[in-house]
């Protein structure tokens, strides 16, 4: 681990605590599991119970990340009444004391939920797999919005959505999986060294995990 990923593992090895392991929901999808992150809940209680999925209730489909590529579908899918949970970011904003959220790329992160505040403060939609560079403009931007002199955030969701999507691509054995954690640690080392850089180091409470896991079926 330490060879892979040693920006990870001496930030989890000197100051953090930690569990071994998490265990998803079933079904183990991206935008089910993400919504139970945020929530707290299960899926049959916050309403997204996979990736793309028919209503029978009401007859209509959702499908987020427009895995069937139906005309209108993305939009549809964040209509207010699929979800039935609050996330944490809403709960931060509703708690008063001028808090204020963000959601970077966060799948339903720009939803527009039935009771105000209807969104985060300040949201990134999901737009597709990012790199490096792009990864390290989101953590500038992250710390300016912990940093602003006018009307800073108190929490940040951040999703980075690999190296799930190069799993998915290239499996666990041709190399690019090791090249994708190399980057991926290389972003966490430059983020802590932001927070330390702008005095937050101390102050930011991070909670680093993982929607699901992967399994090589041969």
């Amino acid at each position: 681990v330490y060879l892979q990923c040693p920006s990870i593992f001496k930030w989890a090895t000197q100051s953090s605590w930690f569990v071994n392991g998490s265990q998803s929901q079933y079904v183990t999808y991206t935008a089910p599991n993400h919504m139970s992150i945020v929530t707290g809940l299960h899926e049959v209680d916050h309403g997204i119970v996979s990736n793309y999925f028919w209503d029978t209730a009401t007859n209509r489909f959702f499908d987020y990340f427009n895995s069937t590529r139906k005309e209108g579908v993305v939009n549809a899918s964040m209509d207010s009444s699929w979800y039935l949970g609050e996330p944490i970011w809403l709960t931060n904003e509703r708690s008063g004391n001028m808090r204020r959220s963000a959601s970077f790329y966060w799948p339903n992160g720009e939803v527009s939920f039935s009771t105000p505040p209807h969104k985060p403060w300040i949201y990134k939609q999901w737009e597709g797999f990012r790199n490096l560079t792009q990864w390290m403009a989101d953590a500038d931007a992250i710390i300016d919005l912990f940093t602003s002199d006018e009307n800073p955030v108190n929490f940040v969701s951040w999703y980075v959505a690999e190296p799930d999507h190069t799993l998915h691509m290239n499996g666990f054995y041709n190399g690019e999986l090791r090249k994708k954690i190399r980057q991926l640690d290389q972003l966490f080392g430059y983020f802590i060294a932001k927070l330390h850089d702008s005095g937050l180091e101390n102050t930011i409470n991070i909670i680093f995990t993982a929607d699901h896991g992967h399994a090589e079926v041969i």
